[in-house]
Protein backbone atom coordinates (compact mmCIF):
# COMPACT_ATOMS: atom_id res chain seq x y z
CA UNK A 1 0.00 0.00 0.00
CA UNK A 2 2.87 1.98 0.68
CA UNK A 3 4.17 1.42 -2.56
CA UNK A 4 1.31 2.25 -4.14
CA UNK A 5 0.35 5.48 -2.42
CA UNK A 6 4.17 6.84 -3.32
CA UNK A 7 3.25 5.83 -7.30
CA UNK A 8 0.47 8.08 -6.74
CA UNK A 9 2.05 11.25 -5.54
CA UNK A 10 4.37 10.48 -7.96
CA UNK A 11 2.40 10.46 -10.95
CA UNK A 12 0.45 13.66 -9.69
CA UNK A 13 3.66 15.49 -9.13
CA UNK A 14 4.68 14.86 -12.44
CA UNK A 15 1.60 15.95 -14.36
CA UNK A 16 1.55 19.64 -11.99
CA UNK A 17 5.03 19.77 -13.41
CA UNK A 18 4.33 18.74 -16.89
CA UNK A 19 0.82 20.72 -17.13
CA UNK A 20 2.99 24.07 -15.59
CA UNK A 21 5.90 23.70 -18.10
CA UNK A 22 2.88 23.55 -20.77
CA UNK A 23 1.78 26.74 -19.40
CA UNK A 24 5.21 28.97 -19.33
CA UNK A 25 5.88 27.69 -23.17
CA UNK A 26 2.74 28.38 -24.75
CA UNK A 27 2.35 32.07 -23.23
CA UNK A 28 -0.61 31.18 -21.01
CA UNK A 29 -0.71 33.11 -17.36
CA UNK A 30 -3.49 31.00 -15.73
CA UNK A 31 -1.28 28.97 -13.64
CA UNK A 32 0.67 31.61 -12.66
CA UNK A 33 -0.34 34.29 -9.36
CA UNK A 34 1.61 37.16 -10.88
CA UNK A 35 0.33 39.55 -14.16
CA UNK A 36 3.58 39.98 -15.92
CA UNK A 37 2.17 42.87 -18.05
CA UNK A 38 4.93 44.46 -20.19
CA UNK A 39 4.47 47.93 -21.50
CA UNK A 40 4.74 49.22 -25.41
CA UNK A 41 6.25 52.48 -26.26
CA UNK A 42 3.34 53.81 -27.88
CA UNK A 43 0.60 51.83 -25.05
CA UNK A 44 -0.60 53.07 -21.99
CA UNK A 45 3.24 52.17 -19.83
CA UNK A 46 5.14 55.21 -18.93
CA UNK A 47 7.64 55.07 -21.51
CA UNK A 48 4.20 56.11 -23.69
CA UNK A 49 3.32 59.06 -21.59
CA UNK A 50 6.66 60.50 -21.69
CA UNK A 51 6.74 60.25 -25.61
CA UNK A 52 3.21 61.61 -25.65
CA UNK A 53 4.47 64.40 -23.60
CA UNK A 54 7.03 65.12 -25.21
CA UNK A 55 5.29 64.93 -28.68
CA UNK A 56 2.86 67.91 -26.50
CA UNK A 57 5.52 70.11 -25.65
CA UNK A 58 6.79 70.24 -29.37
CA UNK A 59 3.59 71.18 -30.52
CA UNK A 60 3.66 73.93 -27.97
CA UNK A 61 6.45 75.07 -29.13
CA UNK A 62 5.94 75.01 -32.69
CA UNK A 63 2.73 76.50 -32.16
CA UNK A 64 4.70 79.67 -29.97
CA UNK A 65 7.00 80.25 -32.51
CA UNK A 66 4.35 80.36 -35.59
CA UNK A 67 2.40 82.94 -33.13
CA UNK A 68 6.10 85.66 -32.61
CA UNK A 69 6.62 84.66 -36.38
CA UNK A 70 3.03 85.65 -37.54
CA UNK A 71 2.38 88.70 -34.95
CA UNK A 72 6.10 89.99 -35.59
CA UNK A 73 5.28 89.88 -39.55
CA UNK A 74 1.88 91.71 -39.00
CA UNK A 75 3.48 94.27 -36.33
CA UNK A 76 6.65 95.18 -38.88
CA UNK A 77 3.47 95.79 -41.99
CA UNK A 78 1.51 97.75 -39.51
CA UNK A 79 4.47 100.10 -38.72
CA UNK A 80 6.03 100.35 -41.76
CA UNK A 81 2.36 101.12 -43.36
CA UNK A 82 2.08 104.05 -41.10
CA UNK A 83 5.33 104.95 -41.67
CA UNK A 84 4.44 105.48 -45.57
CA UNK A 85 1.56 106.27 -44.91
CA UNK A 86 0.20 108.72 -48.27
CA UNK A 87 -1.03 111.51 -45.61
CA UNK A 88 2.43 113.02 -44.91
CA UNK A 89 1.06 114.46 -41.18
CA UNK A 90 0.02 110.90 -40.54
CA UNK A 91 3.63 109.39 -41.46
CA UNK A 92 5.73 112.24 -39.58
CA UNK A 93 3.54 111.56 -36.45
CA UNK A 94 4.53 107.66 -36.89
CA UNK A 95 8.06 108.07 -37.43
CA UNK A 96 7.91 110.24 -34.27
CA UNK A 97 6.30 107.69 -32.46
CA UNK A 98 8.17 105.23 -33.73
CA UNK A 99 11.59 107.06 -32.82
CA UNK A 100 10.28 107.03 -29.29
CA UNK A 101 9.82 102.84 -29.34
CA UNK A 102 13.29 102.98 -30.65
CA UNK A 103 15.04 104.76 -28.21
CA UNK A 104 12.62 103.02 -25.13
CA UNK A 105 14.74 99.97 -26.14
CA UNK A 106 18.05 101.74 -24.71
CA UNK A 107 16.07 103.16 -21.90
CA UNK A 108 15.40 106.33 -22.87
CA UNK A 109 11.41 107.27 -22.25
CA UNK A 110 10.18 110.30 -23.63
CA UNK A 111 8.53 112.77 -21.52
CA UNK A 112 4.47 113.19 -21.01
CA UNK A 113 4.01 116.93 -22.57
CA UNK A 114 5.52 116.12 -26.48
CA UNK A 115 5.33 119.96 -27.25
CA UNK A 116 8.19 120.56 -24.35
CA UNK A 117 11.39 121.60 -25.56
CA UNK A 118 12.91 120.86 -22.15
CA UNK A 119 11.68 117.57 -22.81
CA UNK A 120 13.59 116.97 -26.64
CA UNK A 121 16.39 118.87 -24.88
CA UNK A 122 17.09 115.39 -22.33
CA UNK A 123 16.34 112.90 -24.79
CA UNK A 124 18.52 114.38 -27.04
CA UNK A 125 21.34 114.38 -23.66
CA UNK A 126 20.30 110.80 -22.52
CA UNK A 127 20.99 109.81 -26.54
CA UNK A 128 24.17 111.24 -26.13
CA UNK A 129 25.26 109.57 -22.98
CA UNK A 130 24.05 106.42 -24.27
CA UNK A 131 26.14 106.28 -27.13
CA UNK A 132 24.33 107.74 -30.37
CA UNK A 133 25.94 110.21 -32.64
CA UNK A 134 25.88 113.16 -32.79
CA UNK A 135 24.01 112.74 -36.47
CA UNK A 136 21.30 110.30 -34.56
CA UNK A 137 20.60 113.17 -31.95
CA UNK A 138 20.08 115.86 -34.75
CA UNK A 139 17.74 113.52 -36.72
CA UNK A 140 15.83 113.26 -33.58
CA UNK A 141 15.75 116.39 -33.21
CA UNK A 142 14.65 117.30 -36.67
CA UNK A 143 12.31 114.43 -36.22
CA UNK A 144 10.32 115.88 -33.12
CA UNK A 145 10.21 119.61 -34.48
CA UNK A 146 8.23 118.18 -37.39
CA UNK A 147 6.31 116.25 -35.49
CA UNK A 148 5.24 119.39 -33.16
CA UNK A 149 4.46 120.83 -36.06
CA UNK A 150 2.26 118.11 -37.29
CA UNK A 151 0.23 117.77 -34.49
CA UNK A 152 -0.08 121.79 -33.85
CA UNK A 153 -0.01 122.90 -37.72
CA UNK A 154 -3.04 123.60 -39.67
CA UNK A 155 -0.69 123.03 -42.97
CA UNK A 156 -0.22 119.53 -44.69
CA UNK A 157 3.81 118.88 -44.84
CA UNK A 158 5.36 118.45 -48.03
CA UNK A 159 7.04 115.13 -49.34
CA UNK A 160 10.52 116.21 -49.02
CA UNK A 161 9.73 117.09 -45.17
CA UNK A 162 7.82 113.54 -44.79
CA UNK A 163 10.90 111.68 -46.62
CA UNK A 164 13.63 113.37 -44.65
CA UNK A 165 11.63 112.59 -41.17
CA UNK A 166 11.72 108.60 -42.89
CA UNK A 167 15.43 108.97 -43.48
CA UNK A 168 16.17 110.43 -39.79
CA UNK A 169 13.63 107.39 -38.44
CA UNK A 170 16.03 105.03 -40.69
CA UNK A 171 18.87 107.09 -38.49
CA UNK A 172 18.01 106.15 -35.55
CA UNK A 173 16.62 102.53 -35.96
CA UNK A 174 20.32 101.54 -37.86
CA UNK A 175 22.36 103.27 -34.47
CA UNK A 176 19.93 101.50 -31.80
CA UNK A 177 20.68 98.10 -33.25
CA UNK A 178 24.44 99.00 -33.24
CA UNK A 179 24.12 99.56 -29.49
CA UNK A 180 21.77 96.78 -28.26
CA UNK A 181 23.44 93.60 -26.95
CA UNK A 182 22.43 90.66 -28.65
CA UNK A 183 20.00 89.88 -25.68
CA UNK A 184 18.32 93.25 -25.96
CA UNK A 185 18.51 93.12 -29.73
CA UNK A 186 16.79 89.60 -29.37
CA UNK A 187 13.76 91.06 -27.11
CA UNK A 188 13.09 94.28 -29.60
CA UNK A 189 12.67 91.48 -32.22
CA UNK A 190 10.33 88.65 -30.11
CA UNK A 191 8.85 91.32 -27.80
CA UNK A 192 8.72 94.49 -29.12
CA UNK A 193 8.76 93.74 -32.74
CA UNK A 194 10.66 96.14 -34.44
CA UNK A 195 13.30 94.60 -36.22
Amino acid sequence: STDSDTKSTTTTTTKKAVSTKKSTETGDDSGSKGGGIISSPFGGGSSGSSVGMIAVYIDIVLLLTVVIILRRAYNLRKLRGSVNSSDKSKAIKSCYSASLKYLSLMGIKENENQSDYKGLAKIIEKMKSSGFSEESSSSFEFLSENAISAYFGNNEPDEMISSKCKAALDQITKETSKLLNPLEKLGAVIISNLY
